[in-house]
């Protein structure tokens, strides 16, 4: 019995829906308070990824006796988590600072 990659619908869908969806967060720089607001969506759907990776990684080791290989691949997410949490308060932090700079108009 194997398990590919399209067996896994949830995955995958996220796998595809979260680089799609941070390359479009690059073209909201216009609107902030939309950015902030998929931004928190972002981390939200990376919370996601990790936990279904978990999951699975868990149900595949339990049913079929193997051992996940941990390297770099597992590291990719949290480094994604990170990035998106350090691009979220960035801006914020703009989005603050021009809200400052029109109460002083």
């Amino acid at each position: 019995m194997s398990e590919n990659i399209k067996d896994l619908p949830l995955l995958s869908f996220i796998l595809v829906i979260i680089p799609l969806f941070s390359f479009l967060l690059l073209f909201l720089f216009k609107n902030r308070r939309l950015q902030i607001k998929m931004t928190l969506l972002l981390i939200l759907l990376i919370i996601v990824q990790v936990g279904v990776i978990a999951y699975y990684s868990y149900y595949i080791i339990n049913n079929f006796n193997v051992e996940v290989d941990t390297g770099i691949k597992l590291i990719i997410p949290f480094f994604e988590l990170l990035l998106s949490i350090l691009a979220y308060r960035s801006i914020k932090k703009d989005e603050d600072l021009v809200r400052s700079y029109d109460r002083l108009r």
